[in-house]
């Protein structure tokens, strides 16, 4: 059987036989079994990890062992190091993302910030979580994706939602409502625009405004599939909110899903 170290002068080997594909896939791996190989420490992966990312920035198959990293330092408690490996994830995105504009880089890019936006999150930073949402919706902008700018603007609204400035919310669900409804209408941004009026309903509630909050709750059932999930929600919400009651708990209607990522593993299952 292949030793820790034999696997990392394996990696290097494959690095220097220009195959950063597989050696990302092998790094990506030894972080997975990190918590059971005592043999393995997190430096000596990271640096075998940070040396391909400095190899090879513009491989896509990089970040998956950077992923992994930034996951097995939030669970070790060592959120510094954490967000040293995840800014390497955005800035190895960010590069990729101008170098080859695609749909598929672009949602790299995305889920790099929201990956360091997490770990900001963790570690209470909320200025630079801001600065990473903002970067995302500068980088949807800039390659004509409105229904991205449109999520990210959204959620800009749920970060003052949170924090009990409502004018500023409405804002910015306002704006997003319209960069949606200038995108046209498909399954994805129908879905997105009803989460969008949801909000808007929500912070007209938090305002008293209950009038106004049922109208953004019907508002937001347009173009939503009758008897879906989505729909089934939002009618528990215009439901509690025509009562009086206490909006419920739900599933898909959060406040805020930018810097979300969930880093611990599930158990495994017997």
């Amino acid at each position: 059987m292949t030793s820790p170290g034999e696997a990392l002068l394996a990696a290097r080997h494959l690095m220097a036989e220009d195959d950063p594909d597989t050696a990302a896939k092998l790094l990506q791996f030894l972080w997975v079994l990190l918590p059971n190989n005592p043999e393995l420490t997190k430096d000596e992966l990271r640096s075998v990890t940070f040396d391909l990312a400095d190899r090879f920035p513009f491989s896509r198959s990089v970040p998956l062992p950077l992923r992994e990293a930034v996951g097995a330092y939030v669970r070790a408690g060592d959120l510094t190091t954490a967000t040293e490996v995840a800014t390497r994830m955005v800035t190895l995105a960010r590069a990729l993302c101008r170098e080859e504009p695609t749909e598929d880089t672009l949602h790299s890019h995305a889920f790099a910030l929201d990956t360091l936006a997490s770990v900001y999150r963790l570690r209470g930073m909320t200025e630079q979580f801001t600065a990473c949402l903002v970067e995302l919706i500068d980088v949807q902008f800039e390659h004509a994706n409105p229904c991205g700018a449109a999520w990210g603007v959204r959620e800009l609204g749920a970060l003052d939602l949170l924090a009990g400035d409502l004018d500023a919310a409405v804002a910015k669900f306002s704006r997003a409502e319209q960069l949606y409804l200038e995108n046209g209408e498909d399954a994805e941004t129908s879905s997105e625009l009803a989460e969008c009026r949801v909000l808007l309903g929500r912070t007209a509630l938090a305002r008293g405004d209950r009038d106004t909050a049922l109208v953004h709750f019907a508002r937001a059932l347009d173009g939503v599939t009758c008897g879906s999930t989505l729909a089934r929600e939002v009618e528990r919400l215009r439901d509690a909110a025509q009562r009086g009651q206490a909006l419920p708990d739900t599933t898909v209607l959060r406040i805020g899903e930018f810097g979300t990522v969930t880093f611990e593993r599930p158990s495994p299952t017997t």
